[in-house]
Parts: C-alpha cells; sequence; structure tokens
C-alpha cells in the first residue's frame, strides 16, 4: 500500500519582484510548521518527493523537512505551475520502496492531481494536504483513479 500526501504550497507574500520569486507569509510559515508536524511520523527521512522550484514551493517543503526530518528533493523548474498529469507521471516513475511521498505544488495543478488519482474533487487552499491511498506495492502501479482520499488537512485544523 502506498500514500501520496499532495500539498499546496503556504501562504506568500504579494510583493515580489515577479510570481516565481514570492516567499512564504508569515502566515503561510506558520501553516507550513504545522503541516510539517502534522506529517511527522507519516514520512521517511528517504521518502520520495516532488518540489516545485518556486521560492515559495521550496520554502514550504524546507519547513515540512525541518518539522519532519524528510530530505527534500532537488526542486524541479518544470514543476512551476505544473499540471496534474507531470506531477502524475513523476509520481509513476518513483522506484523508492517508500510507502509514502510527498508532492509540493501550485494550483490548479495540485488539486487537479487529487481529482485525477481519486476522482474526487478537492480544491486545496494555501497549505492544503490531502493524503491519497493506493492499493499498489509499487509507485508505477498508481494511475488514473485508483487512489482513495483518505484525509483532507487545513490550515484550519493547526496543532
Amino acid at each position: 500500500m502506498k500514500t501520496l500526501y499532495v500539498l499546496r504550497h503556504g501562504k506568500a507574500v504579494q510583493e515580489a519582484q515577479d510570481d516565481f520569486h514570492r516567499t512564504l507569509a508569515p502566515r503561510g510559515q506558520r501553516d507550513a510548521d504545522a503541516v510539517g508536524r502534522w506529517l511527522n511520523g507519516r514520512l521517511a527521512p528517504d521518502s520520495p518527493g516532488l518540489v516545485s522550484a518556486a521560492l515559495r514551493t521550496r520554502e514550504t517543503a524546507e519547513r515540512v523537512a525541518a518539522q519532519t526530518g524528510w530530505n527534500a528533493p532537488d526542486p524541479l523548474m518544470e514543476g512551476y505551475l505544473a499540471s496534474d498529469w507531470f506531477w502524475a507521471q513523476r509520481i509513476m516513475a518513483w522506484t523508492h520502496p517508500a510507502d509514502a511521498g510527498l508532492v509540493v505544488g501550485h494550483n490548479p495543478g495540485v488539486s487537479g492531481l487529487v481529482e485525477l488519482l481519486s476522482g474526487q474533487t478537492e480544491w486545496l487552499p494555501t497549505c492544503g494536504l490531502v493524503a491519497i491511498q493506493f492499493e499498489v506495492a509499487e509507485w508505477n502501479h498508481v494511475s488514473r483513479g485508483t487512489g482513495e482520499l483518505m484525509e483532507v488537512w487545513t490550515p484550519k485544523h493547526r496543532s
């Protein structure tokens, strides 16, 4: 069984030289720390992951990593504003045996990914997270509609 966590980046500041370089706002920092605490014990240090290269997604992933001990992967330039299918293809290419993985990206791609893989519509707010479970032994058996949406976490659940 595999569990995929899909996380939208934290709330970002509005002022920046461009969208790609927007940093996390104080609220986004707090929310990213909180989702990291929630993920603690659910992600192994070597769990596979995918992270957009935009500053706000990298910062979100770094804050999650600080709370969980997860080794965040190198960010993907092509992950910036990527489609649901972009993320799905890369997840299906994972060869790592870990039972849990994490994607940190942007809407509409990450919310689309949830629908693509689970058949459930869930529009993720900033720092919103879902857990999708798959009855498969290998990541390459993950495909459209094969996952079950198990949990939704939002900053309102902050611990």
